[in-house]
């Protein structure tokens, strides 16, 4: 948890991007025997492309999935004057957005169709793969711990109108759009968004589904990082 902290402390902070130069120099060996990964090691970029293109100041946004703050502090940085919401189900996690972000509304929760109650497992091993599954990989401490749901559409008033969105929820995706249909009909915000199969699978879920919601029932277009900055055409199926 400390070297968390400190990611957490460095993140928005004068020191963030030297950290990011030293760690993509530091991954440089890898990359260069697996070249097949190159679309990998450039997500981190494009994605910080596509918020920096997307997001302008006074425009509100949401970050679903939050973890230690990196896109929050992107939202931060091109939107000084926006309302931004963050939305992080650890406890730990959700103090410390408040104290490095106090100017964002944080909310303590996972997001789900319905306001309730549900477990979700702490990843001490690697937090960044904490979820509502109740599954690791070999070796993973994990803890089962009691958190709050809530619908986005609950979570964000009417009168905030979402410019952007980044859903990051580890196969929790169709839920977080689901709950999400106010502001993906009537703000239409651009969405960043992952979806592994693997994590989707763990909760009774099939990507298909969620490309589905996102094209039939929003009307949406999905692509790939580097698709959308090469204004190329959307995925089919």
């Amino acid at each position: 948890m400390i070297s968390e902290w400190v990611k957490h402390r460095v993140i928005g902070s004068p020191l963030h991007r030297p950290a990011e130069l030293l760690r993509e120099l530091g991954t440089l060996p890898k990359r260069l025997r697996h070249p097949e990964l190159r679309d990998i090691f450039l997500e981190g970029p494009r994605a910080r492309n596509v918020i920096a293109q997307s997001v302008y100041d006074g425009m509100d946004c949401l970050d679903v999935g939050c973890h230690l703050g990196s896109v929050l502090s992107e939202f931060m940085r091109h939107s000084p004057t926006g309302s931004h919401v963050a939305i992080e189900p650890l406890p730990y996690k959700a103090a410390w957005l408040r104290q490095r972000y106090p100017k964002a509304n944080v909310v303590e929760a996972a997001v789900s169709e319905a306001t309730g109650e549900v477990e979700f497992t702490w990843n001490k091993s690697r937090p960044g793969f904490s979820s509502l599954a109740a599954e690791g990989l070999n070796g993973d401490q994990l803890q089962r711990l009691k958190v709050q749901t809530l619908p986005l559409d609950a979570i964000v008033p009417p009168t905030h109108k979402i410019g952007f969105m980044k859903v990051d929820v580890e196969g929790a995706e169709l839920m977080a759009f689901r709950s999400a249909e106010r502001i993906l009909s009537a703000d239409r915000p651009t969405v960043l968004f992952e979806c592994a199969r693997r994590s989707t699978n763990a909760l009774g879920f099939e990507v298909d589904e969620v490309y589905e919601v996102l094209t039939q029932r929003y009307d949406y277009s999905v692509m790939y990082l580097h698709e959308y900055l090469g204004d190329r055409a959307p995925l089919d199926l």
